[in-house]
This record gives structure tokens, sequence and C-alpha cells, in this order.
């Protein structure tokens, strides 16, 4: 009886034991993917949203959010790889960390882009910090990796009614608008007043700048690394103010979307594209599949696809040559609409690239019953979507089916094996 009681007794404290170590492994796995960020050692994105907007409600003092970014961070990301990118984000993350005073707030949104919550003292005193932050991390990212890197940043002093998603967008939008010299060191502080005025300005002059002829589209062309060809292109609209100088999208889209102008210009890009594919057809020069963004608002209207195809009609031009892509999340907006409307320009014959894949709006399971060509995913920008698929090395190929990953292959191969493992699972 004593011994089964002992047995029962010994029984509960194993399996309390393994509660308690399952509890504290569900904790480590918390905070590594919710209050830390894994690779800077800085506040996890999520955290920081939270406290900083409970920050910015208090309203207890001004507060300043400073936007960092690493100059040339892509570069390095090709050239040296991801260990070595991540070996600078690192420092930079440890550097904020020690500087940032006590009680604010630091983080690492994706890629190399950091924000820091401080509160504001004067422009003296924050140049000074960003120049001192910058010696350090320049030099200490000299030393370990033997990279030479600039920081570039800008500092926005939060309004009353700014809410942490206001402050960021500005943030953002001002530092892609100045000109930078490939690595120099750059910082701004933003003056709310000239934001206002000029984002004004600015929509003032949208109007009439397509009739000045300018705005531009650029092509970003899309490699097959195993055969060193151009396969395809994105299609990217331009502003190249006289002024000014180029205003980037982070801009410019705000602008037209405020002004009910964007499907107007989508429709420019695509009669562009159009253009181009015709004339290179006519001179007898290689094609390939050219992509063009279109909006929430413009892919639902009810012609939508009809003045696609009028304008590849018009110029001659087949529809599969002619990628229409959207955002993950206009297809989760409405599901069942946005699956008719996918299904009937595939009839049509073009092709759907799905961008951003992995923001949190679908899966691979409902993405199974949609039709669509191209997924394009951004690792540093999902990150959460490439611990899931477990994606540790650039390049993954996942085989998926029925929403289910059936296969899976790790870093670079050679192009026999990419084709035969590509027949084996399209037989």
């Amino acid at each position: 009886m004593n011994f089964y009681l002992l047995s029962i007794i010994a029984f509960g404290v194993f399996v309390a034991i393994l509660y308690l170590k399952s509890s504290e492994h569900q904790r480590m796995l918390y905070s590594q993917k919710y209050v830390r960020d894994k690779v800077s050692g800085t506040l996890g994105f999520d955290k920081f949203k939270e406290k900083a907007d409970e920050m910015l409600q208090r309203k207890k003092e001004l507060l300043a959010l400073i936007h960092l970014d690493i100059d040339p961070y892509h570069d390095i990301v090709d050239i040296y790889g991801r260990e070595t990118a991540d070996n600078v984000l690192r420092i930079l993350g440890t550097e904020l960390n020690r500087r940032v005073v006590k009680g604010y707030l630091t983080t690492r949104q994706a890629g190399d882009k950091f924000f820091c919550l401080v509160p504001f003292t004067d422009e003296e005193t924050h140049n000074n910090w960003f120049d001192g932050l910058s010696d350090m991390v320049e030099s200490e990212v000299k030393r370990i990796c033997n990279v030479s890197i600039k920081l570039r940043g800008d500092l926005y002093v939060c309004r009353v009614e700014d809410s942490l998603e206001d402050a960021m967008v500005k943030t953002v939008a001002q530092l892609n608008k100045k000109v930078f010299h490939k690595c120099c060191r750059s910082f701004f502080i933003i003056n709310d007043f000239e934001f206002t005025t000029g984002y004004n300005s600015l929509s003032e002059e949208v109007c009439s700048a397509l009739n000045n002829k300018e705005f531009t589209v650029y092509f970003q062309p899309q490699y097959n690394i195993y055969t060193n060809e151009i396969v395809g292109a994105e299609a990217l609209l331009r502003w190249e103010h006289p002024t000014r100088g180029i205003i980037l999208p982070e801009v410019l889209i705000p602008i037209l979307e405020d002004n009910n102008q964007l499907s107007k210009f989508e429709n420019f890009v695509f009669e562009e594209v159009c253009h181009f594919l015709a004339l290179r057809l006519a001179l007898g020069l290689q094609v390939f599949p050219i992509s063009c963004n279109f909006s929430f608002e413009h892919f639902k209207d009810e012609n939508f696809i009809d003045s696609l195809k009028e304008a590849a009609d018009k110029h001659n031009v087949p529809h599969k040559l002619l990628v229409v892509e959207l955002a993950e999340r206009l297809l989760a907006d409405d599901v069942n609409f946005a699956g008719m409307q996918v299904d009937e320009l595939k009839n049509q014959g073009f092709k759907i690239a799905v961008d951003n894949f992995g923001a949190g709006y679908l899966s691979l399971r409902i993405l199974s019953d949609i039709s669509v060509d191209i997924l394009k995913i951004d690792i540093d920008e999902n990150v959460k979507l490439a611990e899931e698929y477990e994606v540790m090395v650039v390049p993954t190929l996942l085989f998926v089916k029925d929403g289910e990953i059936i296969h899976r292959e790790s870093g670079f191969f050679s192009k026999d094996k990419f084709k035969s493992l590509i027949d084996a699972y399209l037989k």
C-alpha cells in the first residue's frame, strides 16, 4: 500500500518536473520569439510596439523616434553572406542596448531597420549621440568583419496626437526622401512643419506631374541563379521630381491614395509595360514576363480585368507575358472574391504573383485553392514564416501539395539536380 502510494507520488513528481521543464521551454521560446530579437538582442518588434504605444499615450514627456539603417546592408548579405550580415546587426543591436537610456526602447523591425523611442532633449545632444554610436559601430564592424559600413538615420519628435505607426511612417518617408552619397554617414532631425508642408506641396503637384512626363517606369530584373539569365522583371513607378529628385514609393503611394489617383497611375504603369514588350517583340528581341503591382481598390473594380485585356490587346502583347502582382492582404480581405477574380485573370492568360507572402494573412493551405503562379517571400521581413517552415538556409526549395510540405531541399544545388527534383514532383 505504502509502496503503491509512493509510486504514485514519485510518478506525480516526475510529471510535475516534466511539466515545469515544458513550461520553462515554452517561456524560453516565447521570450525568444516575442520579447527579444534573436539576431540583434534588441526588444522584439511586437513588444516594442506594445510598450511604445503605451508610452506615447501617457504623454508624460516629449518623445523622439529614431530610425536607423545600415549602408550597404543588402550588399553585405549578397557578398559576404547571412552570417556576416547577422554579426553586423548584432553589433549595432548590442551598442543600441548599451546607449539607449534605461526605461526606453530599441528594436529591430526587419532586415537592417532599427527604431529607438527615447526622450527628446535637443538637436546637438542627439547629433552627438548618433556620431558616437556610428564611430563605435563602424569601427567594431570593420575590426570583426572587415566590412566598411556607414549608419544613416533620422529623428522625429513625436506630436501629442501621434501613434507609433504615425511616427514610423514619417521617419521612413523622410529617410527615403533624402539623397545619400554611397557609404556616407547621415543623420537628420525631422522638422514636422517641413514634413507637412512638403507633403502638401507634393500632393498639389502630383496631378500635373504625369503631363510633365515626370513619372518613369523602371524594370527590376529577375535572374535565374543557375543560368545567369534574366527570366522576368517587376515594373516599378518612380517620380523624378525636377527639384526634389526621385520620390520613392514610401512617399509617392500615400500621396496617390490620398488624391484617389492610384488606379490611374497603375494603369499608366501597365500601359508602359505593354508598350515596352510590344517594342521588343517588334524588334525581334528577347521578351520575358513582367509583373505590375495593383492596389486593393483597383483589383476589386468591376472593370479591372477588361482594362488589362484592352491595354494588352491594343499593343498585341500575349497575356502570358503579363503578371498581375498583388499584396497578400488583397487575397485575404475576401478569399472567395479573390479566388474568382484570380480564376478569371488566369482564364484570360495572365499570370498571378503574390507579394510579401507570410505577412500573416494567408496560409499555404488557403493558397492551394487559389491558382497563384508566384509567391514572393522576403525572409528579412518574414522571420516568423522562415522559422515556421524551418528555412535556415537560402535558397530553400519547398514542394507543397494541398497545403502540406512533402519535400525540402536547402542550399545551392546543381542545375541537373534542380531539374530532376522538378521533374520528379511534376509527374
